[in-house]
């Protein structure tokens, strides 16, 4: 990750008229990445436990139609999975106990960017959210799974696009997602909203 920074910051110093000619050379791009990410959900979703970090990872696909306006899809998935930990006090045995809660997630949706400049961008997006989340309990050590069904969020943010050479491309993204779930066998749905900041590498064509 610190090579791919400082060859991006050099591409800034020694090919400053690069970015320049983005939206005239390339329509299509095509780009993966990875990043860190922190849960925003409800207090309802992981209790005392707060709030865990991820891994995003995925693929992502862009065209632009205009000089200001592009239009893709992106696959996001779950690196590493939403962790929170914490222990809980057991009156009957009399000492406490560890708890640990996971969240795996993924992400199918379609997004569209205005470039406020060749480089910066402003992005929304809506999606299909989808995973399952993870219980231990440390008094019986075993962990319990348990689906969640499937639903439509949306998620925005703002990015930066920088162009490397004549066909690769780097990127700086920050995005926030909103949705609310409903965990398989309960009647409630409840928040699991996320934030992510994210580096990709890709190709113009």
């Amino acid at each position: 990750m610190l090579l791919l920074i400082a060859t991006m910051l050099s591409a800034i110093i020694l090919e400053p008229g690069l970015n320049s000619e983005i939206a005239d050379t390339h329509k299509g791009f095509f780009f993966g990445f990875a990043g860190f990410g922190m849960s925003a959900f409800e207090d309802d979703v992981t209790g005392d436990m707060g709030q865990g970090f991820y891994v995003p990872t995925g693929v992502q696909f862009l065209y632009r139609v205009t000089p200001k306006i592009g239009i893709g899809a992106e696959f996001e998935f779950t690196g590493r999975m939403f962790t929170s930990s914490g222990e809980y006090y057991d009156d009957i045995q009399g000492e406490y106990f560890e708890e640990k809660y996971q969240i795996y997630m993924n992400t199918i949706g379609l997004i569209a960017e205005y470039f406020v400049t060749d480089e910066i961008f402003m992005r929304g997006g809506i999606a299909r959210y989808s995973g399952w989340t993870q219980y231990y309990d440390g008094y019986t050590d075993e962990w319990d799974n348990t689906d969640l069904e499937s639903g439509i969020g949306f998620n925005f943010g703002a990015g930066y696009l920088m162009r490397l050479s004549e066909t690769m491309y780097a990127g700086l993204d920050g995005i926030y997602n909103i949705v609310s779930l409903k965990p398989e066998a309960t009647d409630e749905s409840y928040g699991f909203h996320h934030w992510a900041a994210r580096i990709s590498l890709g190709t113009g064509f």
